[in-house]
Parts: structure tokens; C-alpha cells; sequence
């Protein structure tokens, strides 16, 4: 995804001109990493069934991953008052996910960004799939509310964190191309695609804790809500360093292309941002090591009760919350434009003696 609303389009040129050699440069080592993401999604594929053949016949992950215990979790018969077997449901995810991944091969294989979207759409709907309600009657508002809110949060942190991987890769292979000013529109373009995901991801995230931890002492007392502050911390971190990208380096990029100082934009574009990048990947690798631990609930641990049907207070809160992060996206852009419009001052800026004004 990121690829393609990132990188493609920013590799396409700026106002004053068409594609550079570097553009086409970037967009041709874009389209070659989508053999190397299909088998990573084979592989996460595989994974993901394994730890869902495990947690629904409770037994370990290594049983999990055994090709006999996931067919026959695939082949679980449909369920009272259902209309299609959730298996079936996995099942279909499983063919359209697969299928996506052979067709990023395909794409990255004939350099085709015509056959990259068809892969990226059979990939989204096939990982929509399970969301699909097996048993309508029911269902309720918190029940959709759930569904949605389930898939905002994968769907948010697979861009962020796959977003800075890929482009962490593409830059570091780019460096030394002069493609700075290339770069440079991508990194612009990525930042704006990440404050959307970590909004998506700060939203279902407060909803789903609000789910399963009933009071802030069962983040310590529980082995569940540990887990989610480990998982908590280390978003927390993605963040600040996300943040260090808007307020420092983006500013910074803006004012040297400015000033058109190549130089000082090559090394933010390949330096700087590339090494923030990596840091904010180890970190999102680290929460997908905490996710499989993040069974249950704290609620459930701590001997209580499933959370209440949503109210209107709760409903308030929520609200109230979601504005709260949005006035904090906007004061962020007002800041990062103002620092961008501040002078570059270079470090080795010769100053004059207060005690001799006259030299």
C-alpha cells in the first residue's frame, strides 16, 4: 500500500517538470520488492494461521503449526443459526491472500503497477473477509462497532510499520543517486499516510483497551494488561520518533530545498530519515511479538465481568478523545510549518564578540 500511494506518485515528478532518472529509479526498485513482500506474506500468512489453529484448539503454537491441525481448523463445520461455516470465512481469506501475494509476484516480475493494485485489492478483501458476521441474528451495535474498529487496527499498523520497512530499504538502496529531491516528496507524502495510521490506530486502540482492562491497576496486576503495556510503550515510542520526523526532520528537508542545498537534503532523505525509519520498524516488530501473548482479557484475568453495552457517557468520552487527537495532528502541522520557515543557521556561523562590537 505504501508503495503505491506513497511512492509511485511521489516518483512521478514535481510542478516544474516530469520524471527525473531518479524518479523512475525509485519507482523501478519499488515495483522490485513486490516478489520479495509476496513471500513475506506467504509467510505471515502461514503464521497467522498457526496461531489461530492454536488459540482455537488451545494447545501450543508449535501443534499450531502443523499443516494437519490447520486444515482441520479450516474444515470446522458450520455452527446453529449460521449461514456460511467461519471456517469457510478463513478459508476464503486464506485462497484471497494467498492469491494476492502471487499476484505482487506477478507485478514485481513485469514492473507492472496495473497488476501491484489488483494484489493490494485482493490482499485488503481478503483480509476483510473474517469480518463478515457468520450469524446475523444478534449481532448488536458494539458488535459492529468491534468488527470495525478490529480491522482499523490491523489494517493501520501493517501500513505504518510495512510502510517504514519498505521505505527505510528503498532510501538506504537509493543513497548516493542523487534522487535527494525525489526522496525528499516521498518522505513529505509517507508522513501524511502515517498520521492517518496512527490516528486509526490510537482510536481502536483506546477502544479495545477500554474492552478488556476495567481499571488502570489491571495493566500491572494482570499478565494480559502487562502485555498491553509492554505493546502500549512501545507505540508510544513509534510516536515520538514519528513525531521527531513531522517537527525536526520534515522542517528541516523543507527549508534546504528552500535554500537549494542538495546537500543538506541528501542527508536527511538518506541519513537521518532511513535511521529514525528503522528504529520505528524494530519497534512495530516488537508490538507484533507482544500481540500473540494478548489472549483474553484483563477483565476476564481479574475475575470480572465482560464490559457493558456502550452508553451515551462512554460514547462522550470517546468523542471527546477523538478531538483531542485531532487539535494535536493540526497543532502538530502548524508547528512543523513553522519551523520549516525558520532560517537555516549552519553550525560553524562565525559570531560577533559582545565585548568588541567594532570588529
Amino acid at each position: 500500500m505504501t508503495v503505491l500511494l506513497v511512492v509511485l506518485p511521489a516518483a512521478t515528478g514535481d510542478e516544474d517538470g516530469g520524471a527525473t532518472a531518479a524518479d523512475h529509479g525509485a519507482r523501478r526498485r519499488a515495483l522490485g520488492m513486490f516478489p520479495l513482500m509476496g513471500l513475506l506474506m506467504l509467510a505471515a500468512l502461514y503464521l497467522q494461521m498457526a496461531a489461530l489453529t492454536a488459540r482455537a484448539g488451545e494447545f501450543g503454537f508449535g501443534r499450531g503449526l502443523q499443516p494437519g491441525a490447520i486444515g482441520d481448523f479450516l474444515n470446522t463445520p458450520r455452527e446453529s443459526g449460521e449461514w456460511v461455516a467461519r471456517s469457510m470465512l478463513r478459508s476464503l481469506q486464506v485462497a484471497l491472500l494467498a492469491g494476492g501475494a502471487a499476484l505482487a509476484i506477478v507485478a514485481g516480475r513485469l514492473r507492472s503497477v496495473r497488476w501491484a493494485v489488483v494484489a493490494l485489492l485482493v490482499a485488503v478483501v481478503g483480509e476483510l473477509a473474517p469480518s463478515v458476521p457468520a450469524a446475523f441474528g444478534g449481532l448488536t451495535v458494539d458488535d459492529w462497532l468491534r468488527t470495525t474498529l478490529v480491522q482499523v487496527h490491523i489494517l493501520s499498523g501493517v501500513c505504518w510499520v510495512g510502510g517504514l520497512g519498505v521505505l527505510a530499504y528503498l532510501a538506504i538502496r537509493s543513497r548516493g543517486e542523487g534522487s535527494g529531491l525525489a526522496w525528499a516528496r516521498i518522505w513529505s507524502r509517507f508522513s501524511v499516510l502515517a498520521m492517518g495510521c496512527a490516528g486509526g490506530i490510537l482510536v481502536s486502540g483506546l477502544w479495545l483497551a477500554w474492552e478488556h482492562v476495567g481499571s488502570f491497576a489491571q495493566f500491572v496486576t494482570t499478565p494480559y494488561g502487562r502485555f498491553l503495556l509492554a505493546k502500549v510503550a512501545l507505540v508510544g515510542l513509534m510516536l515520538l520518533a514519528g513525531a521527531y520526523n513531522q517537527l525536526v526532520l520534515l522542517p528541516r528537508v523543507t527549508r534546504a530545498m528552500r535554500e537549494h542545498d542538495e546537500t543538506r537534503v541528501g542527508r536527511a532523505v538518506f541519513d537521518h530519515f532511513p535511521r529514525v525509519a528503522v528504529a520505528e520498524t524494530l519497534l512495530g516488530l516488537g508490538v507484533l511479538v507482544v500481540v500473540p501473548f494478548l489472549t483474553g482479557s484483563a477483565r476476564s484475568e481479574a475475575g470480572g465481568g465482560q464490559v457493558g453495552p456502550l452508553d451515551g457517557r462512554t460514547f462522550l468520552i470517546g468523542v471527546l478523545l477523538v478531538a483531542a487527537m485531532l487539535l494535536s495532528f493540526w497543532a502538530t502541522g502548524r508547528i512543523a510549518r513553522a519551523q520549516a520557515q525558520r532560517p537555516h543557521v549552519p553550525a560553524d556561523r562565525p559570531t560577533v564578540s559582545a565585548g568588541h562590537p567594532g570588529e
